[in-house]
């Protein structure tokens, strides 16, 4: 127990004073996190966010009157909202106050996206202490997700036109399903081949 704990704090104070973050945070504490609101940055990260959100890349749940914003937060989501719908296209459909995220989706999301965690902002202090953790059970979830995906592209290729697999070897087979979902199955295959369940083969089957 520390003297800050019965006080009640916002997570930009918490990591200013190096106390520990929870480990779900609002998509607008999120980025007031990652850089200030008056940082003409915050409105790119918080559509980002959104979107990512809105389109189901990014994991989240909707706690209702989770925050309630002050008046600066207030007047920028109403310019926010504003542009928005000037601009077309997105509009302000996410209560991103109310929305909050996991550390660890998004960790995976900016893994899906190649893009590396923010550092050198208050931001970087949400996976402190837990990254080492954090970061595998992100990867093991972003590979569990590429190999469900590459379970479903080898059933729809065996469904639509049925494969000698009995006569075909493991490198012909990752070969074929390959050219018809580039990128799926470059790299990283062995272990999906080893645990898959579709097709076995025959015992004693020659191997490539």
């Amino acid at each position: 127990m520390g003297i800050l704990d019965s006080i009640n704090t916002s997570p930009k104070e918490k990591a200013e004073l190096g106390l520990p973050l929870p480990d779900r945070l609002s998509i607008f504490e999120i980025c007031d996190l990652w850089c200030d609101i008056k940082n003409k940055n915050f409105s790119v990260y918080l559509k980002a966010i959104c979107l990512a959100y809105e389109e189901g890349k990014l994991k989240g749940e909707f706690i209702e009157n989770y925050h309630k914003p002050n008046f600066e937060e207030f007047m920028y989501s109403a310019t926010y909202t504003l542009n928005a719908i000037k601009s077309g296209g997105f509009s302000d459909r996410i209560d991103y106050f109310n929305t909050l995220i996991h550390k660890i989706d998004f960790m995976h999301w900016l893994n899906s996206k190649g893009t590396k965690k923010p550092s050198g902002c208050l931001l970087a202090k949400w996976w402190e202490g837990s990254e080492p953790q954090a970061e595998e059970t992100a990867k093991k979830t972003e590979t569990s997700g590429i190999n469900k995906r590459r379970d479903e592209a080898f059933k729809k290729w065996i469904n639509a036109e049925k494969p000698d697999l009995q006569n075909m070897k493991v490198k012909e087979i990752i070969e074929t399903l390959e050219a018809k979902n580039p990128g799926l199955f470059l790299t990283g295959t062995g272990d999906w081949w080893k645990n898959q369940q579709i097709h076995k083969g025959k015992p004693g089957r020659k191997k490539s």
